[in-house]
């Protein structure tokens, strides 16, 4: 994507060189020109990587044939049509209109709420010079990054990285430190917050708007909470969602060069190269990885499947080239943020750059279908909430028939067993029951619990034993409530400095996480995961990593209209017959090939990435924690060494996932300072 940047000046200074080196410090971003803006104390600046035919005819900063208005973006609408028969505009020259335009249009139209009538990726900003305030605002789903530094009566500057905010010299480098502890501890960080104290970052669907008396945001959009469809029929909604998903990749092709997908083979990547290849009126091209070493990792004969039911024309590279630190030194010049250069981190840079030689610069993704789709294994919670113990038997033993079937990889990340699917989902119900004190559904539950799996109805009963004795009024109070005594420090990850942790309270942020993992609905869980900020910040980390590489990503599973349309459906549409992510499946008929469309499960990289962790990055990894620099005094320094000697010479499987990624964070973050 192209790169936009701004200078405001509260005390009323005139702009000088300080916006060419905030530009000089994300150049990248602009291969096909730069060029900036200046009106006393307010500057703009913008860096262009043209994706689109209509970017070749940007002429940015853009500047108002009135002189009021000046604009600079980083933006491809794709609700174009809309807006031009909307505004009535002509180009009297006979050349398209620009995005940009049909932004300022929108602002000039409808002010600072203008990006609600916005579709697609973007992030702008306007010097209303009636006004004298600046105006940023950010796209729904946040796919295109806007920081900021807001340094009150002297200062507000905004930028596409945060390096290039690192230029000013009032802005420093120094630690948010409750940011710092959940990133270590691999929590989700608040929206809006960054590493750094002195830098923001806009959310999704917000607009800023800056003047010389305060900066002030305000949120144009919400996902809201699902509101599901009555009535509605498999066979209907999968025509419906065939439609909307054709709409959402066909919009994101509008291109200057050759289109590429990413290609997997799995169920996500495959369905958009599928819908991009029946569009297209030439031959696509897809980027596969393959780990010929980890055979549990290789999908490559799903690959050669889609590859010859798609037609497409297919570029390969070994999934094994990079580690996740061994181009560390190369990423860390061009991401902002070392926390972000975590677990399969390095493929992400390998598939842009893949897509940079092979002469594209628009690269189709798979992300995130996960979240949009939902595996729905929540409806097994609805399900046993509601009693319908035979309906939850039922999903749960066609469930692995089908797993039987297809019979998926050992590393399968969906791949469960039958006690862990009653542990998670049908306890829910159980616990559910005895809330509301219906002994009848209770006692139906643990027999169905117990006949479906292998835990008996003494050992469910024992569980649950205290619980429902005190539920009866008769017998309230027999037994108190087991007291978790256990001090905050239990929930401390070892590899963090235990009074740090304590300081910034992140006992409390790791259970507040936990406690936000469990909602009664497939919906409400897909719906807390689609607002989380953990979403944007992927979204804003894949953003960096494509733009290093001159490459722009695009994902139509994150379509504002279709994540919309996927909240409204019922949980069944998700999850139906032992069949996950069932209404894709249907509407992907014809467009994929069947080996994929009914594919069981989901192949992971961790094995892969993990080891290569330890074995070739293990020297590194010895060298950063003797070296933690400033990090030191956030860090144990004893298991941390402990983590790292155990991961070297027993392997990742001696540590858990947690460990292996704390560790990974670590690495980023202390390279990134060194």
């Amino acid at each position: 994507m192209s790169g936009i940047a701004g200078v405001y000046h509260l005390n009323g200074r005139p702009v000088g060189e300080e916006l060419d080196r905030m530009l000089d410090g994300m150049e990248h971003r602009g291969p096909d020109g730069a060029d900036t803006w200046c009106d006393g104390p307010v500057g703009l600046g913008h860096l262009m990587l043209e994706t689109t035919p209509e970017d070749q005819y940007e002429a940015l900063p853009l500047v108002d044939w009135s002189g009021n208005f000046a604009i600079t973006a980083d933006a491809r609408i794709d609700n174009r049509d809309e807006l031009i028969k909307t505004f009535d505009v002509r180009k009297p020259d006979d050349r398209p209109i620009t995005d940009t335009e049909l932004i300022l249009e929108a602002y000039k139209r409808w002010g600072r709420d203008c990006p609600k009538k916005l579709l697609g990726a973007f992030a702008f900003a306007v010097w209303d010079g009636r006004s004298r305030k600046l105006v940023c605002g950010r796209d729904h789903m946040g796919f295109n990054p806007l920081y900021y530094a807001h340094l009150p009566e002297r200062l507000f500057a905004f930028a596409t990285e945060m390096k290039a905010l690192l230029k000013l010299s009032p802005v420093r480098d120094t630690f948010n430190v409750h940011t710092l502890g959940r990133r270590l501890a691999l929590v989700g960080a608040k929206k809006g917050e960054t590493i750094y104290r002195d830098i923001q970052i806009l959310p999704s669907a917000t607009t800023l708007t800056a003047s010389r008396a305060e900066a002030r945001d305000s949120k144009y959009w919400t996902l809201k909470p699902p509101s599901l469809r009555q009535n509605s029929e498999i066979e209907d909604e999968a025509a419906t969602f065939r439609e909307q998903f054709f709409d959402a990749v066909a919009c994101r092709m509008r291109r200057l060069s050759p289109i590429a997908a990413e290609l997997s083979g799995g169920l996500d990547s495959s369905s958009v190269a599928g819908t991009a290849s029946a569009i297209s009126d030439s031959k696509i091209h897809t980027i596969s990885l393959r780990f010929d070493s980890f055979p549990e990792c290789d999908e490559f004969e799903y690959i050669k499947n889609a590859v010859k039911y798609i037609k497409t024309i297919p570029h390969f590279d070994s999934g094994e080239k990079y580690s996740r630190l061994s181009n560390i030194s190369e990423i860390l010049n061009y991401i902002d943020d070392g926390t972000s250069a975590v677990g399969s981190h390095h493929t992400v840079w390998q598939r842009a750059e893949i897509a940079n030689e092979i002469g594209t610069r628009v690269l189709l993704t798979g992300f995130d279908g996960d979240s949009t789709i939902s595996h729905g294994f929540e409806y097994l919670s609805e399900l046993s909430r509601r009693g319908n113990w035979e309906e939850f038997e039922r999903e749960v033993e066609n469930y692995f028939r089908n797993m039987k079937k297809e019979n998926p990889p050992k590393n399968d990340q969906l791949n469960i067993s039958k006690e862990s699917a009653v542990r998670s989902y049908g306890y829910k119900g159980l616990q559910k029951h005895i809330k509301k004190r219906d002994y009848i559904k209770f006692v139906k539950g643990v027999y169905k619990l117990s006949k479906i799996s292998k835990i008996g109805q003494h050992q469910i009963y024992r569980r649950f034993g205290r619980r429902l004795i005190n539920s009866i009024p008769v017998l309230g109070g027999i037994f108190e409530e087991k007291i978790d005594k256990t001090g905050e420090e239990e929930n401390i990850p070892s590899i963090i400095d235990t009074e740090f942790a304590l300081n910034v309270n992140l006992p409390k942020a790791i259970q507040t996480e936990e406690a936000h993992r469990n909602h009664p609905s497939v919906r409400e869980a897909q719906w807390a995961l689609l607002t989380s900020g953990r979403m944007e910040r992927t979204l804003e980390s894949l953003n960096h990593y494509a733009a290093a590489n001159g490459i722009e990503l695009r994902h139509p599973f994150m379509d504002k209209r279709l994540v919309e349309y996927c909240l409204s459906l019922p949980s069944e549409m998700s999850f139906n017959n032992g069949w996950s992510r069932l209404i894709l499946r249907k509407a992907m008929h014809g467009i994929i090939p069947e080996t994929i469309r009914w594919r069981f499960g989901k192949t992971g990289f961790y094995s892969a990435t993990s080891e290569a962790f330890f074995e070739r990055d293990g020297a590194l990894l010895r060298e950063v924690v003797e070296n933690l620099g400033d990090l030191e005094d956030f860090i144990d320094y004893s298991a941390a060494k402990s983590i790292v000697e155990k991961g070297i010479t027993k392997g990742p499987s001696a540590l858990s996932p947690t460990e292996v990624g704390q560790l990974n964070v670590l690495a980023g973050l202390v390279l990134q300072r060194g």
